[in-house]
């Protein structure tokens, strides 16, 4: 039984060791190339294109930004920067708008 206890620890602090990344290669070019900081200006531009997208025009968008700004901005940190409140608005509603298709479907 300690043997075992022992091989499992073992493990474990073997499985933490491999970790070589606090944030992969693939999203830390997020911000240049990422759905979101590539498509979101071109959608405040076409208003239509921004209300087939999100489900509501850009100003009960900033207004919702506005309101839930408090609630939903997280601080940056040394290590990495935070994703900014437009971004989490905007991905939440989108993953809203999904799920509520996809249940209708």
């Amino acid at each position: 039984m300690i043997i075992a206890c022992g091989l499992y620890l073992l493990a474990e602090e073997e499985k933490r060791k491999k970790r070589k990344y606090w944030i992969r290669k693939v999203f830390r070019a997020r911000e240049e190339e990422g759905e979101f900081h590539t498509l979101f200006g071109h959608l405040k531009d076409d208003r239509q294109k921004f209300f087939k997208y999100f489900r509501m025009s850009f100003s009960k968008f900033e207004n919702l930004k506005q309101l839930l700004h408090t609630d939903i901005e997280k601080k940056n940190t040394r290590w990495r920067r935070s994703i900014r409140t437009e971004e989490r608005l905007a991905l939440t509603l989108r993953l809203v708008h999904k799920n509520v298709y996809s249940q209708i479907i």
